[in-house]
C-alpha cells in the first residue's frame, strides 16, 4: 500500500518468494492464509464497500504451482487484510494451457458458465454490487475477446451478457455503425489492456486498448476508439444557432422577416420558434439548415428589443445535437410618414396646384387627412392665398408613397363704379325751390290732424318733384379699384395627421409665388 502523504509504500501480505502458487481455500470463505498465486495481466475493480475484487491473468500460477492462464476470481477485504475465493478453478488441466469460456444463454445467470481464462480483461463493479468483466486475450487460442459478463456475488454465478459467442482466429471485429448514434447492432471489436471510467450518470466509457479495430484491421493492433456503453448519456454537441433580422431598426407598426440559422456538421435538422417581445412564433422546420420567420407589426415595444431563437433537434438530429438557442437585438423606434410639396407659381386671381408627396418611415401604416393654412407673406399683403385639399392618403406595407393635391386660390384685381345725379340749369334748381316753398306753406298753414296728413303728403310730393328733376337731369360716376392678392412670396404650411392610435400629424411648408 502507497501513503501519498508520506510518499511510503508498506507490504501488507503476498510471498517474498517468485511463482508462489495459490491458496484457494474454502470457496466463498475467507481465510488468512488464502491469497491468489502469482500472476500478471489481471483486472481489479473495487466496489462501494473498499473490497477489491480480481479477476484471471494472461499468466500464472494455480494452486499446484503450475503456469498457465487462470480464470479464478478473488476478492479482497481491507479492513481484514484476508482474501476469499469467489469463483473459477483454483487449477490448471495438464494437457491445456486454461479454460475456454462456457457461454450458456445471454443474461441468464448460471453456475456452469464462465468466462474462461482471460488476461487483459477490464473490469468494474456495478450499483449493485455486482462485478462486469469486457474483453480480454485468451492466449491459448490467440484470441481477442469482446464479450461482457456480469458476476452475482450472493450467488456466485455468471451470466454473458453480450459480445460475440462465436470467437474466431484473432478475434471479432468492431461493428461502429455511424458515429455518436446508439444502436444495438454497435459492438466494439475484441481488445485487450482497454482503458475504462464511469461517468456521474453511471454509463461505461471505453478507450483503446490492443486488438481489432475493423474487419481491415484486425490483430495486435493499437486502437484508440472511443465508445460508451448505456442509456443515460449524451454525445450530443450544442449546434450555433444565428438570429438574423432584415434590419437593425424597426418601427413600431413594421412586420419583418427574421431569418435563423442553426450551424454544425452534419446539417442540423429540426426546427425553430422565435420569441420576440409579444410575440411567439408557432414551430417552423428548418430547410438546409435555415428557417424564415415573420414577426408581426406591433409586436415590439420602443426601445432595444431582443429576439430568441430556440432549436430543437428532430430524432435524427437529436443523435447529434442539443437543444440550442441564439439572440439578436435591434432597435425599435416610432412609425411615422414625411410630407414633401411642390413650389406653386401663380397670377392674382388664378388657381394653382402644389403636390404634396407622402412617404411611409419604419412601416408607417394608416390613412392620411390634410389641412392648410398661410403662415406667412409679404408685409402688409392684402387678400392672402387660401388653401385645400378634400383628398386622403393611405399607406401600408404594401403601399409605402401616395400623392395628394392641395388647391392654391388666390384674387384677381377688380373695380366699382357710383353714378351721382347732376341738375342742369338755374331752372330747375328755380322750380325746385318754388315748389318746395309752397309745400312748406300749405304745411304750415294746416292745423290739428290735417297737418301731420299735409305734412306727409307734402314729403311725398317733393320726393317725387325730386326724383323727377334727377331723372331728367343725369348724373357724374365715380369708380374703386381692388388690386387682388398682393404679389409676393407667400409660405404655406400643409398639416397630414394620421389614423394610428397616435394621431401621428406632420407637417411640410412649400411656396406660392404670386406675380
Amino acid at each position: 500500500m502507497f501513503d501519498p502523504s508520506t510518499q511510503e509504500w508498506t507490504w501488507i501480505g503476498g510471498s517474498k518468494v517468485a511463482n508462489p502458487p495459490g491458496v484457494y481455500g474454502s470457496l466463498g470463505v475467507a481465510a488468512s492464509g488464502n491469497i491468489p498465486g502469482g500472476r500478471s495481466g489481471a483486472t481489479a475493480s473495487a466496489d462501494s464497500s473498499g473490497n477489491v475484487w480480481l479477476f484471471g491473468e494472461a499468466q500464472g500460477v494455480d494452486a499446484n504451482g503450475s503456469p498457465g492462464e487462470l480464470n479464478d476470481l478473488w476478492v479482497f477485504n481491507p479492513a481484514t487484510t484476508e482474501w476469499t475465493w469467489m469463483s473459477g478453478n483454483s487449477t490448471i488441466p495438464y494437457d491445456t494451457t486454461g479454460y475456454e469460456p462456457m457461454f450458456g444463454t445471454l443474461g441468464v445467470f448460471s453456475s456452469s458458465t464462465s468466462p474462461g481464462s482471460l488476461g487483459g480483461a477490464s473490469s468494474w463493479i456495478d450499483g449493485n454490487g455486482n462485478l462486469w468483466l469486457f474483453g480480454g486475450y485468451d492466449l491459448s487460442v490467440e484470441t481477442y475477446y469482446n464479450d461482457t459478463w456480469e458476476f452475482e456475488p450472493s450467488a456466485k454465478e455468471w451470466a454473458w451478457m453480450g459480445g460475440s459467442n462465436n470467437p474466431r482466429a484473432i478475434g471479432p471485429p468492431g461493428i461502429y455503425g455511424t458515429q455518436g448514434i446508439p444502436a444495438s447492432s454497435n459492438l466494439p471489436g475484441g481488445r485487450q489492456g482497454t482503458s475504462i471510467w464511469f461517468d456521474a450518470n453511471g454509463n461505461l466509457w471505453v478507450f483503446g486498448g490492443i486488438g481489432c479495430a475493423s474487419e481491415s484491421f484486425c490483430g495486435d493492433d493499437w486502437l484508440n476508439d472511443l465508445w460508451v456503453f448505456g442509456s443515460n448519456f449524451n454525445l450530443q454537441v450544442t449546434p450555433t444557432v444565428t438570429v438574423a433580422p432584415a434590419q437593425s431598426n424597426v418601427g413600431t407598426g413594421q412586420s419583418f422577416p427574421v431569418v435563423v440559422t442553426v450551424t454544425g456538421g452534419p446539417t442540423p435538422t429540426g426546427s425553430v420558434t422565435l420569441t420576440a417581445g409579444s410575440f411567439t412564433s408557432s414551430t417552423t422546420a428548418l430547410s438546409q439548415g435555415t428557417a424564415t420567420i415573420n414577426v408581426p407589426a406591433g409586436s415590439l415595444s420602443l426601445g432595444s428589443a431582443t429576439l430568441t431563437a430556440s432549436y430543437t433537434p428532430d430524432t435524427a438530429g437529436s443523435m447529434v445535437y442539443k437543444v440550442a438557442s441564439g439572440t439578436a437585438s435591434l432597435t425599435v423606434v416610432t412609425s411615422t410618414y414625411s410630407l414633401s410639396a411642390t413650389t406653386v407659381t401663380v397670377s392674382p386671381g388664378v388657381l394653382g396646384n402644389s403636390s404634396v408627396t407622402v412617404s411611409s418611415s419604419d412601416g408607417y401604416a394608416g390613412t392620411i387627412s390634410f389641412s392648410c393654412a398661410v403662415t406667412s407673406g409679404p408685409g402688409g399683403a392684402v387678400d392672402l392665398p387660401t388653401c385645400s385639399s378634400s383628398g386622403t392618403a393611405t399607406l401600408s406595407a404594401s403601399t409605402t408613397t401616395a400623392t395628394v393635391t392641395v388647391a392654391v386660390t388666390t384674387t384677381g384685381a377688380s373695380s366699382t363704379a357710383t353714378v351721382w345725379p347732376t341738375l342742369r340749369g338755374p331752372k330747375e334748381w328755380s322750380r325746385l325751390g318754388t315748389l318746395a316753398v309752397l309745400l312748406l306753406a300749405t304745411c304750415l298753414g294746416v292745423t290739428g290732424r290735417r297737418r301731420k296728413s299735409m305734412s306727409v303728403l307734402g314729403a311725398v310730393l317733393l320726393f317725387m318733384v325730386v326724383g323727377s328733376s334727377l331723372g331728367c337731369g343725369g348724373g357724374s360716376t365715380k369708380g374703386t379699384t381692388n388690386s387682388g392678392t398682393t404679389p409676393g412670396t407667400y409660405n404655406l404650411t400643409v398639416t397630414g395627421t394620421g389614423n394610428d392610435a397616435s394621431a401621428t400629424k406632420v407637417t411640410t411648408t412649400f411656396t406660392v409665388i404670386v406675380s
